[in-house]
C-alpha cells in the first residue's frame, strides 16, 4: 500500500542549538564518532546539523533515526499553551529514505488497537521542553513547540516507557531548585542504535525493513549554584513491551551478544547511570563535567505522582508534587 506525504518546507530562519546557552559554559554537541559518516545532510546547509526552534538533530541515514538531538531548556520563560502539531516529514534531507514516514508507524501499529499497547511517535526532544520564548511570547513558543513534530526528532517508543518517566526527568532536575537562576538546563537525548537490534514488525509497507532501538538514553546539563556545571544521565528500556506485543521479530540474536551492563538491568526499570556508560553504548562523547554518580554504578528510578494531577509537563512544575525517587543530582 501507498501512501503520500504532504513535505511542508522548513523555514531557514531556525537556528537551533546554542552550544553557549549555559553562559559560562559552552556545551558542544557530543563528537559523533562512528556516525559521522552515516549523517543525512541538510539540504538548506550542506551540513549534518538540522536545527529547529531552541533544538538540532543529527540523523542516521542508515538507521532512518536521530543519533542525537541537542535542546536548550530556559525554564523561566516557558509559556503553557494547548497541545498542538502532527508528525511531518523534514523538507531539508537530500535521501528521501532517510527518515520515518507516516505509512512506517501505521503499518507497526496496524494490529494492534489498544493505544497504551501503540508503539508512539517518541520525541526526542518533548513539546513542553522547548516551549518558551525569550520575551515569552505565545505565538512564537507555540511555533517552537510545533518544530518538535518532525520525524528527524523521533523515534519508535512503546508506550509504556513514552508516556511515564520519560517525560519527568528534566522537570523533576528544574523543580528541585538544584539549578543557578534564571532556570536553564542544556539536554541530549537519543536512541541505543545497536548494528544488531531486532527489526520491526511491519504490516503493508513493501520493502521496509528497520531495526528497533531498544533503549534510550538522555544527559542532562545544568549549573548549579555554586556556579559548577553537573551532569546526569539516565537509562531506559521498552524491550519487554515490544517483545511482548510482537513488535520485533526476535531479540534471541541480540540477547546473546547484548553488552554486559544491560545484564544487571531490569529491562522494565529505568535507570540514572553514569555517562561513561552512554559514551560506550552509543559511540557519542560528551563535555566533561561533575556527576552525582560514580563511574561503574546506577541508581533505579521510580516516579512519585501527585493523588490528583491532569497536567502534562512543566504544567505540573506548579505544585512541585511530582517526585522521581533515586535521582541523584
Amino acid at each position: 500500500m501507498k501512501f503520500k506525504t504532504y513535505v511542508m518546507p522548513t523555514p531557514k530562519s531556525w537556528t537551533g542549538y546554542s552550544p553557549g546557552f549555559l553562559e559560562d559554559f559552552v556545551i558542544p554537541v557530543p563528537k559523533l564518532g562512528k556516525w559521522e559518516d552515516d549523517l543525512v545532510i541538510n539540504n538548506d546547509t550542506g551540513a549534518a546539523e538540522l536545527p529547529f526552534i531552541h533544538f538540532s538533530s543529527f540523523q542516521s541515514a542508515s538507521r532512518r533515526l536521530p543519533v542525537v538531538t541537542a535542546s536548550n531548556i530556559f525554564r523561566d520563560k516557558w509559556v503553557p499553551a494547548g497541545r498542538e502539531g502532527e508528525f511531518k516529514k523534514d523538507s531539508r534531507l537530500k535521501d528521501a529514505d532517510g527518515q520515518f514516514t507516516p505509512q512506517i508507524y501505521k503499518g507497526i501499529n496496524k494490529l494492534q488497537k489498544k493505544s497504551e499497547r501503540k508503539m508512539a511517535k517518541g520525541h526526542m526532544v518533548r513539546r513542553e521542553d522547548v516551549q518558551w520564548d525569550i520575551n515569552k511570547a505565545e505565538a512564537k513558543a507555540i511555533a517552537a513547540a510545533i518544530a518538535t513534530f518532525h520525524f528527524t526528532n523521533a523515534c519508535p517508543q512503546h508506550q509504556a516507557l513514552n508516556n511515564v518517566l520519560w517525560k519527568e526527568l528534566e522537570n523533576s532536575i528544574l523543580k528541585r531548585g538544584r539549578t543557578r537562576e534564571p532556570r536553564k538546563a542544556i539536554v541530549f537525548t537519543g536512541p541505543i542504535l545497536n548494528e544488531r537490534d531486532p527489526f520491526l514488525v511491519i504490516h503493508d509497507v513493501e520493502d521496509v525493513k528497520i531495526r528497533c532501538p531498544l533503549r534510550f538514553w538522555k544527559i542532562v546539563y545544568f549549573v548549579n549554584p555554586d556556579n559548577e556545571l553537573r551532569r546526569a544521565a539516565f537509562l531506559m528500556s521498552h524491550k519487554a513491551e515490544v517483545e511482548e506485543d510482537g513488535y520485533v521479530v526476535s531479540v534471541t540474536k541480540f540477547e546473546a551478544v547484548q553488552e554486559k551492563p544491560f545484564l544487571e538491568f531490569d529491562e522494565k526499570e529505568k535507570y540514572q547511570v553514569h555517562t561513561s556508560l552512554i559514551e560506550k553504548l552509543t559511540g557519542l562523547a560528551f563535555t566533561k563535567a561533575t556527576e552525582a554518580i560514580a563511574e561503574g554504578q546506577h541508581s533505579r528510578l521510580t516516579v512519585k505522582p501527585p493523588a490528583k494531577s491532569g497536567t502534562r509537563g512543566f504544567e505540573s512544575l506548579a505544585t512541585n508534587e511530582v517526585i522521581i525517587e533515586g535521582l541523584l543530582l
